[in-house]
């Protein structure tokens, strides 16, 4: 047993410095596109955007943290955390792409549609944005689901002895 939280310890080891640069890569992407884009930016709009990234990094961290807790009872979870994981790549394109049902899951069952769909279309004005203002509580929602079975994880594990 170490002495700091286990929790506090496994978002720490897996700390992934190459984010950092991704998010100012993506930084910049916005700064260039929203000057083409000609998008009016107030002080209100620049808050929500501050808001709907940080909301969207909770809800990938509550995605994660829901995946990673089958670790405590399936010998190999990568494929459990994988299935959901890579179903991020999803929320790269607009939502209104897919068909109506994989709407409806990446919005209420994995719902990476509010760490970027939804957001992305608030900005823009474009329909469906105002679900954008769900994301601080969709995140609090997941990363409380995650964190919860995660406690459950910790009091029920039973190791294997080796």
């Amino acid at each position: 047993m170490r002495p700091i939280d286990p929790l506090f310890h496994l978002l720490a080891d897996r700390f992934c410095h190459d984010g950092i640069g991704n998010f100012l890569v993506g930084a910049a992407l916005l700064i260039f596109a929203s000057g083409r884009l000609e998008i009016a930016w107030t002080s209100l709009s620049v808050l929500l955007l501050v808001v709907m990234v940080i909301s969207g990094g909770l809800i990938f961290i509550g995605l994660n943290l829901i995946t990673a807790v089958s670790a405590f009872w399936i010998m190999d979870s990568v494929p459990v955390t994988r299935l959901v994981f890579d179903n991020h790549l999803f929320a790269q394109f607009p939502l209104s792409i897919y068909p109506r049902a994989i709407g409806i899951l990446l919005t209420w069952l994995i719902p990476y549609g509010f760490a970027s769909f939804y957001p992305a279309s608030y900005l823009l004005g474009r329909p469906g944005g105002t679900l954008a203002l769900l994301s601080p509580l969709v995140a609090v929602v997941v990363l409380a689901i995650g964190y919860r079975l995660w406690l459950f994880g910790l009091r029920h594990y039973a190791s294997t002895g080796s």
